[in-house]
C-alpha cells in the first residue's frame, strides 16, 4: 500500500510535467512566426528556404517540442526533487536546493545572455564567411535548426559537466583530472571539425571546471 502511494505520487508529478510540456510546446508553435523573425535577426539573414512541402511544419513542430523540453527541464528536476525530498536529511535538502538554484540561474543566464546572442551567431558567421562569388550559402529551415540545436546541446553539456565533476571528492578529481580533460576534448569534437569551434567550446569548459573546483574546496 505504501509503495502504491509513492508510485501514484510519482505518476502525478510526471503528469504535471507532461501538462507543462504540452502547454509550452503549443505556445512555442503558436509563436513560431515571432521565433522565426528572431532567428533571422540573430543570424543576420533576409530569408530562410525550405525544399520539401512538409519541411516547415515538421521543423517548427520539432523545434517546439525540443525547446519545450529545455524550458521544462528545471520543472522536471524539481518534480523529482519533491518526490525524494521526504527521504533527505535537512542538510542534504538545503544542499540540493542551493545546487538546483545555482545551476538554474547560471545555465539560463549564460545561455540567454551570452551563448544565444553572441556565441552561436559567432560560430555561424565563421562558417558563413566561406562564401565567395562562386560559393553561395542558401540557408534552409531544417539545416539551420539542426545547426542551432547541436551547438546549443554542446554548450549545455560544456556548462554542466564541471558541476557534475565538482560533486566528486578532491582526491578523486586530482587523481583523474587528465580523464576529465580527455572527456572535455571528446565533447568539443561534437562541434564542427575546425580549430575555432574546438577552442571556442573547450576553453570555457576548462575555465569553468577550474573555477568550480576552486570554489568547492575553498568553502
Amino acid at each position: 500500500m505504501i509503495i502504491s502511494s509513492y508510485f501514484q505520487e510519482l505518476l502525478w508529478n510526471f503528469f504535471y510535467w507532461i501538462l507543462s510540456f504540452i502547454f509550452c510546446s503549443i505556445l512555442l508553435y503558436i509563436k513560431k512566426d515571432f521565433i522565426l523573425f528572431y532567428f533571422l535577426d540573430l543570424f543576420n539573414l533576409l530569408f530562410i528556404s525550405y525544399f520539401y512541402l512538409t519541411e516547415a511544419f515538421w521543423t517548427f513542430l520539432t523545434f517546439s517540442c525540443i525547446y519545450s523540453l529545455f524550458i521544462n527541464l528545471p520543472f522536471g528536476v524539481f518534480m523529482i526533487y519533491l518526490f525524494f525530498r521526504p527521504a533527505l536529511y535537512v542538510y542534504q535538502d538545503l544542499k540540493l536546493i542551493k545546487i538546483f538554484l545555482f545551476l538554474f540561474f547560471f545555465n539560463y543566464f549564460i545561455y540567454f545572455f551570452i551563448i544565444l546572442p553572441w556565441g552561436i551567431p559567432s560560430i555561424f558567421s565563421f562558417f558563413k564567411n566561406f562564401e565567395n562569388l562562386h560559393v553561395q550559402y542558401i540557408p534552409t529551415l531544417w539545416n539551420l535548426f539542426v545547426f542551432y540545436s547541436k551547438i546549443s546541446i554542446v554548450f549545455f553539456l560544456s556548462l554542466n559537466l564541471p558541476f557534475l565533476i565538482s560533486v566528486l571528492e578532491k582526491n578523486y578529481i586530482n587523481n583523474r583530472i587528465k580523464y576529465f580533460l580527455i572527456l572535455s576534448i571528446i565533447i568539443a569534437f561534437l562541434t564542427p571539425p575546425d580549430i575555432f569551434s574546438l577552442f571556442f567550446v573547450l576553453s570555457p569548459l576548462i575555465i569553468i571546471l577550474k573555477i568550480i573546483i576552486w570554489i568547492k574546496f575553498m568553502f
